[in-house]
Parts: structure tokens; C-alpha cells; sequence
């Protein structure tokens, strides 16, 4: 039991998604069950050794981005002050957790320990995503918090419909010889009515699959899912998210021509919105609807230039695996309409999957 202690923990993180967010120290810094189950997997990863980790997909380029992100969140909080040097470390540190997690999955989980885990997750997302949907379809009630008002939605514990399509991508791409449950996955997929997820379902899965049968399906799906609810959400042909959308872009590259080389600093971008409503709680103000524009925007030219190699020495990495290249694919699509290179579960279900193929590697 005690062995499986960890990855016990990083199966309820995972299921609890975003239900459960604690404040600490300001409204704008909080840590959820995966963060806590993260942070305990690196403590017990300390007092075990194990031989045989692969390193290779860690490159210089991955330790370069992470100073010069650092270097960002210095200078830009220096005339900011100290709490927002603390909210902007918070998240860098948290960052830091998730893009080497990879380290303490590798160490404390035996190959059948991790593969059990991807199994359980890939099957669970769907079957949360079903049960929301059925017993709490209405967000709306939880906009005093500062989430979108998705009505007759699959967004799962996720509280988002985007970000949990990407999640459930991830499970149709670990539930690919299970016809059955792949096809309740799909379904569950499809009630999310994200477009963002439904391109990066299609572009991410040509690598595993025919691109006009996907085409096709996605086609037959959009044409057969019921528009009876009154939700805006539930309109494919809406046009609304993509004027907000496109309005974030371009407060984005504006804030952008203000620090063109080394940007505002690492999570430091919602000290940029003091004078909108709710800039220090909402979920929208720390980010931009588009990871690359939001490293162009924190971290500058510069700090782009390092992470478009990172992605680069990535992609070199994972090409060879068909299944993982397809979930590569799918997040850098995803992740033009959200920023989705940066959501921490994101994140850990990659560094789970290349720790995977790791094993199977070596």
C-alpha cells in the first residue's frame, strides 16, 4: 500500500481537477491536489535510487528556458513589489514541479506501475466527463469564482470543456485498441463542443490514423450534435469566443511592443490588466489564449527563441512514437486557442506518457 502511495495520490489529483483550489498568501496564488500530490512524489523520489533513467529528452535548452524565465520574473517585478514577485514565483515554481516531473514518474514507478496509472486516468477522464454532464451541466453558477458560463457542456472536473477536450484527446489516444471505451471517449469528446479540441483531435490523431476517416467523423459529429440547449456554448457556428479570442491576441502582442526583448516577466502578465475588474482572481488575466504569444509576451523575443528549440529538441524526441508524436501534435494545435503548452495537467500527463516510452525505450 505504502508503495503505491504515490501514484494513488496522482490518480486523485488528477480526478479532482480543478474542484479544489487553496489560496495561500493572495487570492492570485493557489495550489490544487495535484500540485500537493506532485510536490510529495518529489519527496518520496528523494530517498529512492534507481538506475537506468533515460536523460536524453532533457536538453540545455530546457535549463536555459527555465533561467531566463527567472531572469524575467526578477526584473519585471522590480517595480511591482514584493507580493508580486512572490505570485509570479509561485507559478514559476510550480512550472518548475511540472516540466521536470518526468524525473520522480521515471523513479518511483515501476513500468506496470505507470502503465496502470495511464489506464486508469484514460479511463476515468471519460467516465467524470459522463457524470458531469448528466448531474451538473450548468457552470454558470460558479462565474462569481471567475469561470465561463458553459451550459450543457462536458468540461469535467476541469471546469473547462477546452482544456478537458485536450485531456480527453489524450485518453482516446491511450484507449485506441479498446474499441468500445474509445467510442464512449469520442462521445464524451464530442459534448465538450470545443473546436479547438476537435482540430486537435483530427490533426493530432493523422499520425495514428486516416485523416479523411477522421474528417469524416468529426463532420458526421459536428452535423449530429443536438443544439436544443440554450447555451451559446453548444453553437459550433458561434462567434462570440472567437471576437474574445481574437481581442486577447491582440492585447497580448500590444502589452508585447511594450517589452519587445524580455517581456513583462513570467506570470507577471495580469499586473498588466490592474485597471479591469477582478484582474487579481480572474483566470483569464494571468495568461494569453495562445501559448506562444504568451511566452512572447512574459519572456520576450528572446525567451521564444529558446522555447521554439525546446519544442524543436521535443519533437525530435517523440517523433519516432507514434502515439506520443500524436499527442505532441495535438497540444501545439490545441494550444493556438488556449494555453494549453502551460496548464499543469497538461503537462503531466506528457512527462507520464514520455516516461512511458522511456521504458519501452531502454
Amino acid at each position: 500500500m505504502a508503495k503505491r502511495f504515490p501514484a494513488y495520490l496522482i490518480l486523485l489529483g488528477f480526478l479532482l481537477g480543478n474542484l479544489i483550489k487553496i489560496p495561500i498568501f493572495r487570492p492570485d496564488i493557489k495550489i490544487s491536489p495535484l500540485d500537493l500530490a506532485l510536490v510529495i512524489c518529489y519527496i518520496f523520489a528523494i530517498f529512492k535510487k534507481k538506475n537506468h533513467i533515460s536523460y536524453l529528452i532533457f536538453h540545455n535548452s530546457i535549463q536555459i528556458f527555465i533561467i531566463w524565465l527567472f531572469l524575467t520574473l526578477i526584473i519585471g517585478s522590480l517595480n511591482l513589489g514584493f507580493m508580486a514577485f512572490l505570485s509570479g514565483f509561485a507559478y514559476f515554481f510550480r512550472f518548475c514541479l511540472y516540466i521536470f516531473s518526468y524525473y520522480p514518474l521515471s523513479i518511483l514507478f515501476t513500468k506496470s506501475e505507470k502503465k496502470s496509472l495511464i489506464v486508469s486516468l484514460a479511463v476515468m477522464f471519460p467516465i467524470l466527463g459522463m457524470i458531469q454532464y448528466v448531474w451538473f451541466p450548468d457552470l454558470r453558477p460558479f462565474t462569481i469564482y471567475g469561470w465561463d458560463m458553459h451550459y450543457y457542456r462536458v468540461f469535467g472536473t476541469y471546469l473547462d470543456p477546452g482544456f478537458f477536450g485536450l485531456i480527453l484527446i489524450w485518453s482516446l489516444l491511450q484507449l485506441i485498441n479498446k474499441p468500445f471505451l474509445w467510442v464512449i471517449s469520442y462521445i464524451v469528446l464530442a459534448f465538450t463542443y470545443s473546436r479547438s479540441s476537435f482540430l486537435a483531435f483530427v490533426l493530432g490523431f493523422s499520425r495514428v490514423s486516416s485523416t479523411i476517416l477522421l474528417i469524416i467523423l468529426i463532420g458526421t459529429t459536428i452535423i449530429l450534435l443536438p443544439r436544443s440547449s440554450s447555451g451559446e456554448g453548444v453553437r459550433l457556428e458561434r462567434t462570440g469566443s472567437v471576437v474574445s479570442r481574437f481581442d486577447n491576441w491582440q492585447e497580448s502582442l500590444q502589452i508585447f511592443k511594450k517589452y519587445p526583448l524580455i517581456g513583462t516577466g513570467f506570470n507577471l502578465l495580469r499586473y498588466q490588466y490592474q485597471d479591469k475588474k477582478n484582474w487579481d482572481t480572474s483566470h483569464a488575466a494571468s495568461g494569453s489564449d495562445s501559448s506562444l504569444i504568451f511566452v512572447l509576451t512574459t519572456s520576450g523575443l528572446i525567451g521564444l527563441t529558446i522555447y521554439l528549440k525546446l519544442l524543436w529538441h521535443l519533437w525530435k524526441y517523440v517523433r519516432q512514437d507514434r502515439f506520443l508524436s500524436a499527442f505532441f501534435i495535438a497540444i501545439f494545435v490545441h494550444s493556438f486557442f488556449l494555453n494549453s503548452q502551460f496548464y499543469p495537467p497538461i503537462i503531466l500527463l506528457f512527462s507520464l506518457s514520455l516516461a512511458f516510452k522511456a521504458d519501452k525505450t531502454l
